[in-house]
Parts: structure tokens; sequence; C-alpha cells
């Protein structure tokens, strides 16, 4: 949603404050879409002696498979972006300049700043939990809902010494 800073960009102590639904339905993030329910964006926009911030929080609903086990899962997620405003930077190039969102004639587009943090602050890779212990490479089988049944595999350099190991307990 793109907002107009007219009101308080010249008045310090200034408030301007917004509660929005949008969707992000179409940002994929580790080839997966997650963002399929509505966000609830709010907060404000404040001029602290000439310097305008927002302070925002993104509520919305995640809808993924996990990426070690492929259950699926849906969780509440919650984004909070704290960002300085700014007309002009002294150093476009400078990493420094992160944490500054752009006004653009009187102006800032508060959804491309919450995408990109979205982008940002998402994990690498989607878990339902920390200590998700997967799928067994052999069966498949997931192994959060119990430990398989399959034999251990051998490694195939060491099949000499398990044969070994076994013409050993026969001749004891």
């Amino acid at each position: 949603m793109v907002f107009s800073l007219v009101d308080i960009l010249e008045n310090p102590g200034a408030v301007l404050r917004f509660d929005y639904t949008t969707s992000f339905a179409d940002l994929e993030i580790n080839f997966q879409f997650p963002f399929k329910s509505p966000a609830r964006v709010h907060g404000e926009f404040l001029n602290e002696a000439g310097v305008i911030t927002v302070s925002a929080v993104c509520d919305t609903v995640i809808d993924f498979d996990c990426s070690r086990c492929a259950e699926h899962v849906t969780r509440d997620y919650s984004l909070h972006i704290d960002a300085t405003l700014s007309e002009e930077l002294a150093a476009p190039d400078d990493i420094a300049n992160a944490d500054i969102l752009l006004i653009e004639n009187a102006s800032i587009d508060l959804d491309e700043a919450v995408r990109d943090t979205l982008i940002l602050e998402s994990d690498m890779v989607f878990l339902c939990s920390p200590d998700c212990a997967g799928l067994c490479p052999r069966c498949g089988g997931n192994l959060n809902r119990g430990e398989c049944h399959c034999e251990p595999e051998i490694d195939p350099r060491l099949a000499p010494l398990a044969e070994l190991l076994e013409k050993r307990k026969q001749s004891e």
C-alpha cells in the first residue's frame, strides 16, 4: 500500500497510523509459496525531530512443506519492521543504508518494504520443528513418528571387515 507522507514530513511529532490487509501469495521463498493467507500490516510512521521512522508488524499464516520430512505445516508468522525513511541517500551504494527506506514524491510503498523484509528474514529452509528428524534414506519413513526398522546399511568399503567379524562369531 502506498502512503502519502505529506502531512508528517514537515510536522515534527506528527504520527500516521495504519492498519490494512494485503496479500503476498505470489512471493516465492525456497521454491515454495508459503504466504497463502492475507497478511495484516499495522503500525505507524513517526516524525521525531525531522527524522521519519516506520515501525510496523506484519501478521500472517505460513503454509509450507517441511524441507526434511515433507510434512505439511501451517503456523502463525509475525514480522517486525523498524526503519528510517529518507528522501535521498548521500551514498546510495553504502551498505549502511540497508535499513533506510526511500521516500519518493512524499510517499512510500510499504508493501515493497514488507516484501523485501519477508525475503531477507525468512529461514533458508522451512522446518516443521528445529529438531525435525527427517526421512529414512532407505525406506522413506518419517523418523519423527518413530524409528524405522531398516537394517543398517554397511559401507561397501567395510564389508570385508564385517565378513571377518561374522566368521569370528561362527568360530566361537
